[in-house]
């Protein structure tokens, strides 16, 4: 019985650039997140006791995550695009699928966000 030869090892799906790229997209994705729980927040105790929050802080922030949502789009999808092309022949099948899922999710939210969003003349 012979056994079978080790495979030459894979190259890393994460290169160094993508790493850079990665870091971006998670820390821009964080601020996006705490900006996103403050707004909901308001929004929230603006329904619980029925008065109006939105002072221009408020404002503030909402103008942040609109700036924060439009910033991360592109790294995303270019972080998403070019870790598909490396992972995409991986032998762990349910990690690629669970790849391509979380990338369909992401374009989604993005496309949500954009059509969300109201650009004056358009």
């Amino acid at each position: 019985m012979s056994t079978p030869e080790p495979s030459s090892p894979l190259p890393r799906v994460l290169t160094p650039a993508l790493r850079r790229l990665l870091t971006l997209v998670l820390v821009l994705f964080g601020l996006l997140s705490v900006n996103s729980l403050y707004l909901v927040g308001i929004t929230a105790a603006e329904s619980l006791t029925g008065r109006t929050l939105q002072t221009p802080g408020y404002l503030y922030m909402f103008l942040a995550h609109l700036g924060l949502g439009l910033l991360i789009a592109v790294p995303a999808l270019v972080f998403g695009a070019l870790h598909l092309r490396r992972a995409r022949h991986r032998p762990n099948r349910y990690a690629v699928r669970a790849g391509m899922a979380l990338y369909v999710v992401v374009v989604l939210l993005i496309l949500s966000g954009l059509l969300l969003t109201r650009f004056e003349g358009l």
